[in-house]
């Protein structure tokens, strides 16, 4: 009588792997068992949260130059206004950019988990709306001089960002280096309170409908995806308020 399972090979498979046997055909597959999936602490969302904001500043940049010409040049073509540089002001942005990339993250997580945890039984939605507000008013604090600076040299008013710092300080002391706290508070705060809001909907209805329910399956790049998708909609919601900015 044919045996159902075949026979072990003479190098058995290493502890950590296990071994799926086949009724229909004699051979044997191993397959390795899926790593735990770890959730990172506060101080690893700090370290997240500015080293994607720098990598996200850095190869956006150009695309913001642009932006920020064709918003304050009413008569300015675009031809005119895709001319190099690409980069001014970069020095000032990325300074204020990773601390504010940490400031809004490890806020925004911190506040997230406090909330969850006092609040098991309210409306998730709501709570991700909180810490995203809480987020983004921390961050806003750290931003505001970086971007004074950075869309100063961006439009030309001034060479470069050690220029510009004298003579935003000359001109208004340091009250110059929040000039449109408020607008920039009004653009990012409901931001983020749509973008964060919104990828955590989008994380839930992809796992639901691809993992099985379970986030632990989202990869990177569907991450990436479900994040742009998000900000897109954020942005396209909070473009009025930038302009005035």
């Amino acid at each position: 009588m044919q045996p159902i399972f075949p026979k072990e090979p003479k190098e058995p498979p290493r502890a950590q792997q296990h071994t799926v046997y086949y009724e229909d055909r004699a051979q044997y597959k191993v397959v390795q068992p899926a790593a735990p999936v770890v959730a990172l602490t506060w101080k690893q969302h700090l370290i997240a949260g500015g080293m994607s904001r720098g990598a996200a500043v850095t190869s956006m940049f150009p695309v913001d130059t642009v932006k920020t010409r064709l918003q304050m040049s009413a008569r300015g073509t675009l031809s005119e206004v895709m001319k190099p540089p690409y980069y001014p002001g970069y020095n000032a942005a990325i300074a204020s950019q990773i601390p504010y990339g940490m400031a809004v993250f490890g806020t925004y997580e911190a506040t997230k988990g406090l909330l969850l945890d006092r609040f098991p039984g309210a409306n998730k939605l709501s709570l991700f709306f909180v810490a995203a507000v809480a987020g983004d008013i921390v961050g806003s604090t750290v931003l505001t001089p970086g971007e004074v600076v950075k869309q100063k040299v961006q439009a030309g008013v001034f060479k470069d960002p050690l220029e510009a710092c004298r003579g935003i300080f000359r001109a208004s002391g340091l009250r110059g280096f929040y000039q449109g706290y408020a607008s920039l508070v009004a653009r990012d705060v409901p931001f983020r309170a749509i973008q964060l809001p919104l990828y955590e909907t989008f994380k839930k209805w992809y796992a639901d409908a691809r993992c099985g329910g379970s986030q632990d399956g989202i990869g990177p790049l569907q991450a990436a995806a479900l994040g742009a998708a998000s900000g897109m909609i954020g942005a396209a919601a909070t473009n009025p308020v930038d302009v005035i900015k």
